[in-house]
């Protein structure tokens, strides 16, 4: 690099703006849940691979990383940092801040995550939608190198302190517990090449070498907690027999008995699985109200409130009329606490004999005890819908209370029961406001369709 180079053309002529200091930011995001960036498989891989570099190792690109720093920032500061967005009549200019990109930190391995789509008439799995994703493991790690040129110090401590609270969302799938990230390690430092031993270090390091040697300076951590963010959280405990499976099939011939969802040696509820859980009763109670518009069944319409607030697909997907959009709010993956673990045998009956069909014998895992939290948390939600999902979402978990639904797999043959501790969550209107708030969302979309 040297120490000019041509980053505008001065007003009225082609000459170089001169580059007085160069700051550093360097700082690690740890993922606190299982995520990633990823890009489409192909054959017999999973629908969705991490996305990785030259060197075959996962990585977080560069447009990820400045995507969710624009919204960190704000609008105001994003423009004057980053560039304003493209639009029509709008002047492209470059960001002042360079994203360069994040380094892999860790050499744990990938996991891969299977989940299916249900369908709402016949409740059972739909058929083909079988959908495979490889993910990070929670504790994944990457450092994280920004790049400044002439910045004020006030402008680099105030980029640092706000990276220093940061708990962004990076990814795929972060409506159903996907890319949760923390920022640690907050480092900045500047070097002024008007300075001999400045310019010295510039000019004979470079890479992460030479940020490591420039951004030493730490930033003390603050920001927003990690319930910040959560709409309400309600404790659920396992009445028995429960199980939430891998989705994949046995080996054929297999005795093994069929394992529970797991991950890192933990029981863990899938975010997907709660928040379908979620969404489908919801949509049966809105449409057994009569709220319009009325709730559709492919989760595609874009304009039924579970639509609205639980997103819905587009794009590739079969049918489709538009591009689709993200939740309004986010269920995540949560670790079962003190599971007592069991086996069931069961056996298939042939429907001619009426006898055991033969070769037929198998045993799955299940859970019999334990806890766990069902956390609903805010995306991109205003006040009113707020209060409508805690409404709608409290009746939800009396249904599941009350056992008229259950939860994971086998519902239909007397698994998947659960009591929720309506008296230790938190977020959540009493029933009885829950109520009123459903009758208003009726009255509101009568007035509206009147």
């Amino acid at each position: 690099m040297t120490i000019t180079e041509s980053r505008e053309q001065k007003s009225g002529g082609g000459g170089e703006t001169t580059i007085r200091s160069v700051s550093f930011v360097a700082f690690d995001l740890r993922f606190a849940e299982p995520g990633g960036v990823t890009v489409p498989g192909s054959g017999d891989e999973p629908q969705a691979l991490l996305d990785r570099g030259p060197d075959g190792r996962a990585q977080l690109p560069g447009t990820s990383l400045a995507g969710a720093l624009r919204e960190l920032v704000g609008e105001e500061r994003a423009e004057a940092w980053f560039g304003p967005v493209l639009e029509e009549g709008v002047e492209a200019r470059a960001s002042r801040i360079w994203v360069l990109g994040g380094r892999r930190l860790d050499d744990a391995p990938g996991d891969v995550f299977a989940s299916t789509k249900i369908d709402r008439t016949r409740g059972a799995a739909h058929d083909s939608t079988l959908r495979r994703e490889e993910v990070l493991p929670a504790g994944a790690r990457f450092r994280v190198f920004l790049r400044w040129d002439d910045a004020s110090p006030a402008e680099v401590e105030e980029l640092t302190g706000l990276i220093a609270g940061w708990r962004p969302l990076i990814g795929r799938g972060v409506s159903r517990g996907r890319g949760r990230c923390v920022a640690e390690d907050v480092r900045h430092g500047t070097l002024l090449l008007s300075e001999p031993d400045d310019l010295l270090r510039w000019l004979t390091l470079s890479g992460p070498d030479l940020v490591a040697a420039v951004a030493v300076e730490l930033v003390a951590s603050g920001g927003a907690g990690a319930d910040a963010d959560v709409l309400f959280r309600v404790p659920v405990s396992i009445a028995g027999p429960w199980r939430i499976g891998t989705g994949e099939k046995p080996p054929k011939g297999s005795r093994e008995p069929i394992p529970l969802r797991r991950l890192g040696g933990k029981t863990v509820v899938p975010g997907s699985s709660v928040k379908g859980l979620l969404r489908s009763r919801a949509e049966f109670i809105l449409r057994s109200v009569g709220v319009s518009p009325s709730p559709c069944l492919e989760a595609s319409c874009g304009e039924c409130w579970p639509c609205r607030v639980f997103g819905y697909g587009g794009g590739q997907d079969s049918g489709a009329s538009s591009v689709g959009e993200r939740a309004a709010v986010r269920v995540a993956d949560a670790v079962v606490a003190d599971p007592v673990d069991a086996e069931r045998t069961h056996i298939a009956i042939d429907r001619f004999t009426g006898g055991v069909l033969d070769g037929a014998l198998y045993t799955t895992k299940v859970l019999e005890g334990g806890t766990f939290p069902v956390a609903v948390g805010r995306l991109a939600i205003d006040e009113d819908t707020e209060r409508e999902v805690r409404a709608v979402l409290r009746l939800v978990l009396e249904d599941l209370n009350d056992r008229i639904i259950g939860m994971g797999g086998g519902t239909t043959r007397g698994y998947g029961s659960v009591r929720v501790d309506f008296e230790a969550a938190t977020g959540l209107p009493s029933l009885d406001e829950a109520r009123n708030e459903l009758a208003r969302m009726v009255r509101r979309s009568a007035d509206d369709g009147s």
